[in-house]
C-alpha cells in the first residue's frame, strides 16, 4: 500500500495486491463545502465486495467500465448492472453491498 499527499486538499492513494488481485489508484479532493470528491482507477481480478454505509449524507457514484461487471447484493438477490456507464445514488442512512467482478474502469 502506498499513500502520497501533495497538498492539504488533495490526497493520492495506491493499493496493489501481492497476488495481483486488486489494483486501485485513488485521488481524493476536499471541496470548499466540506464534501469529498474521489476518483478511482480500478483493476479487479476475481470478485471484490464492499459495504457502503451512509449516515446523514448521500453518496453518488459514477461508473465507467471497460470490462467486467458490477452487481449489488440484497438478501438472497443479486442485481447486475446492464450498462457499462451508469450512476448509483445511495440515500442517507442506508447499507448497501456493491461488488465488482473482473472489472477494469473508472469510478468517480
Amino acid at each position: 500500500m502506498r499513500k502520497n499527499q501533495r497538498n492539504s486538499n488533495t490526497t493520492y492513494f495506491e493499493l496493489q495486491s501481492d497476488a495481483g488481485g486488486v489494483i486501485a489508484r485513488r485521488k481524493t479532493c476536499l471541496l470548499a463545502d466540506g464534501a469529498y470528491l474521489f476518483e478511482d482507477e480500478l483493476e479487479v481480478h476475481g470478485v471484490l465486495a464492499a459495504k457502503v454505509i451512509t449516515c446523514t449524507a448521500w453518496l453518488l457514484e459514477l461508473y465507467e467500465l471497460k470490462a467486467g461487471d458490477v452487481f449489488f447484493i440484497g438478501g438472497n438477490r443479486e442485481v447486475r448492472a446492464t450498462a457499462k456507464s451508469f450512476g448509483v445514488l445511495y440515500p442517507p442512512f442506508t447499507i448497501s453491498q456493491p461488488s465488482v467482478e473482473n472489472a477494469k474502469g473508472r469510478l468517480v
